[in-house]
């Protein structure tokens, strides 16, 4: 938003850093040209009301300090609670950012049978109504998608409060030239094979298991490559010994930001496999935009999230299916130059995005 001619100011959530074990003394920070403001407690609270009127006091505090037009916040609901007293007191309009689905990202972690009985519970219920009313009380919402617009239309909110500010890939991936063999040597990836890859959290509804074992049904030029961690790696790492693949799979683990496109650059074709829920219908991840940004193919299941956020040029294949997943994977490797690719990605360019942003705030 500063890009834009935007003034902009940050606040971090109550209690952060300290909450995440590192201390923090400082009340402000300032990273590249952007001052974080922390909203640190005065004295130790266990009360939720409690933290809750503090975090108000002290944002209300910085945004008058800073002049303030308008508060801006994520979700999930709880930061909405607090950005919306604040605002009401600063008498300023404030926006909700809705960038994920909380409680439909906890219901996918639950296990399959027990999923409709944990949408019927206190916590995804209420979850559920809080994320909606913070949605009915700002004065703007922006979403990633026309997904999530359309089903907030549908529940209830004013098409004309919406604004689609879709994640954004950082402008100079589109300058980027690498060598893919200088990278592939650079990492110690294996050269003259097909390498096929996932940069993601490691979590159950990103179906890596049918990526492990689509790698079965594809000949031994083709190697796979997972770039991240969480929960479900462990089992993964089991499963490609139990599918006699531990020789066809590197697991590399969590790597830097700043050279994480080295690592799609090195690759000839990227799978996003998610799993057929909720969450995964609905919400749009950005790891395949990155990939298109440096003309990777990308081979993603058949979900309206994910055909929305790769602008339906890409190969789609059944969730959930391995074979289908293989042969998709043996169609996008064949794949010539499509210029598309990189021209939607543009359209993601964080520049791009930047503008929604400034149209929003200059209404």
């Amino acid at each position: 938003m500063q890009s834009v001619g935007l003034q902009v100011a940050a606040a971090t959530r109550y209690g952060y850093p300290n909450v995440v074990g590192k201390l923090a003394t400082d009340e402000r920070e300032c990273v590249d040209g952007i001052d974080y403001f922390r909203i640190l407690p005065l004295w130790p609270s266990g009360s939720f009301s409690e933290q809750q009127d503090q975090a108000v006091k002290q944002l209300v505090r910085y945004a008058a300090k800073f002049g303030a037009e308008a508060l801006h916040t994520t979700t999930g609901f709880e930061n909405a609670l607090i950005v919306s007293r604040a605002a009401k007191r600063l008498g300023i309009p404030w926006v909700y950012e809705m960038r994920g689905a909380p409680e439909q990202t906890w219901l996918s972690k639950q296990p399959t049978d027990k999923r409709e009985t944990a949408k019927q519970s206190e916590y995804y219920q209420a979850a559920h109504r809080q994320e909606l009313e913070a949605a009915r009380q700002a004065a703007a919402v922006v979403v990633l998608s026309e997904i999530t617009k359309r089903s907030l239309i549908e529940r209830g909110i004013s098409a004309e409060k919406i604004v689609v500010a879709p994640n954004g890939v950082p402008d100079d991936v589109f300058q980027r030239r690498d060598s893919k063999l200088e990278l592939r040597r650079e990492l110690r990836l294996p050269e003259g094979k097909t390498l096929v890859g996932a940069i993601t959290a490691v979590v159950d509804y990103e179906g890596l298991e049918y990526f492990l074992e689509a790698l079965t049904k594809l000949d031994e030029s083709f190697l796979g490559v997972v770039v991240g961690d969480g929960v479900a790696l462990e089992g993964l790492k089991e499963q490609a010994q139990s599918l006699g693949i531990e020789q066809r799979v590197r697991f590399v683990g969590r790597q830097p930001a700043s050279s994480i496109h080295k690592w799609y650059g090195a690759l000839d074709v990227f799978v996003v496999p998610r799993k057929d829920t909720v969450v995964c219908r609905n919400v749009t991840p950005i790891k395949s935009v990155m990939a298109q940004a440096l003309d990777i193919p990308v081979v993603a299941s058949d979900l309206p999230a994910l055909r929305e956020v790769t602008g339906g040029i890409e190969t789609y294949v059944e969730p959930e299916n391995a074979l289908s997943l293989a042969e998709g994977i043996c169609v996008a490797a064949s794949l010539e130059h499509d210029e598309r690719r990189t021209l939607w990605a543009r359209t993601r360019a964080w520049s791009a995005v930047a503008q929604e942003y400034a149209a929003l705030y200059r209404q």
